[in-house]
């Protein structure tokens, strides 16, 4: 399915585009969007947040079963997964 679903405000929740104002709002270092179940073509919107990263740098992506982000360290976000084991470093 597409996912221009997710762009419909809704009473309970942020639609796509409100939440990436949300984030930008807020200086997020990387925001992970959950909850899409099987309707959403998690490949088709993660192509999608990448070209916000590559446009004006608004690190946003989906997140997915088995993701691990550690926020040990101030200033730094490390995020590694089961199928990324090399831990990958994202600095404030």
């Amino acid at each position: 399915m597409e996912i221009s679903i997710l762009t419909v405000p809704h009473a309970s929740h942020f639609s796509l585009d409100q939440s990436n104002d949300a984030a930008r709002e807020v200086k997020a270092t990387k925001t992970y969007y959950v909850g899409f179940s099987h309707r959403v073509d998690h490949y088709a919107l993660e192509k999608s947040l990448k070209e916000l990263e590559t446009s004006e740098n608004l690190k946003v992506a989906p997140a997915y079963d088995g993701l691990r982000v550690s926020l040990e360290n101030k200033g730094e976000l490390i995020e590694s997964s089961y199928f990324e084991p090399t831990p990958i470093v994202i600095k404030e």
